[in-house]
């Protein structure tokens, strides 16, 4: 008796190609994918840390009496750290009388392009 014919074909060369054509493309997309989750988490740690520096400061000029020389209306200089510039502004009887707006901004420079993160609080006075 005779054992059946198996049928011992393997894959052809256009069916290989194909096959790694779309591999090809796949990996292509998990590299790109890959490069851009790096650009975005170093633009988050620099908004990350110019909000945490705008932040501290402006929970120390809160914290600050009404009459202080820091919440004053006269200009402030910028204060630099590392490369971030910080400067904040202070505009009294606006929206309305006994009460101060201060401003502080943070800005930066990312991939050449400025950054900036700002924060406004009003100050009554008494508090």
């Amino acid at each position: 008796m005779k054992s059946p014919r198996r049928s011992e074909q393997g894959f052809s060369l256009v069916e290989v190609l194909v096959s790694m054509v779309i591999l090809s493309i796949g990996l292509l997309a998990v590299a790109s994918m890959q490069i851009n989750a790096g650009r975005m988490d170093g633009r988050s740690m620099g908004m990350t840390e110019g909000g945490a520096i705008a932040h501290g400061k402006m929970e120390e000029l809160i914290g600050r009496p009404y009459d202080h020389p820091d919440l004053s209306d006269d200009p402030h200089p910028p204060q630099v750290r590392e490369e971030y510039s910080l400067v904040w502004g202070v505009v009294e009887d606006t929206p309305i009388p006994k009460v101060k707006t201060v401003t502080v901004t943070v800005t930066w420079n990312e991939t050449g392009l400025p950054k900036r993160y700002q924060l406004t609080y009003l100050k009554p006075e008494g508090i």
